[in-house]
């Protein structure tokens, strides 16, 4: 998963490398231009469903290895990946 994760943050990140600073603080609204969904990690992993991998997510953010955005009516929730902004 971390893996699937990892080459998700990249990928989305490098799209609006130009345009965003992860340095600072990530708020919500960065985290939704620069973090994949979860349906994007579930499609990326083929072996969890959506509710699996959300599950898996949840976890990791206990863990403090991955950052999510706050739950808000009619949006989806995107992931970060702490180690990806390390790298950049």
């Amino acid at each position: 998963m971390l893996a699937a994760l990892n080459r998700l943050c990249t990928m989305k990140y490098s799209a609006v490398k130009g345009e965003v600073d992860i340095q600072g603080d990530l708020s919500d609204e960065i985290l939704r231009k620069i973090a994949p969904t979860t349906n994007d990690v579930a499609v990326a992993l083929v072996d969890l469903n959506v509710y699996q991998t959300r599950y898996q997510l949840l976890r990791l953010v206990e863990e403090g290895v991955v950052l999510r955005t706050g739950v808000s009516k009619g949006l989806p929730l995107h992931w970060w990946l702490i180690s990806v902004g390390n790298n950049t």
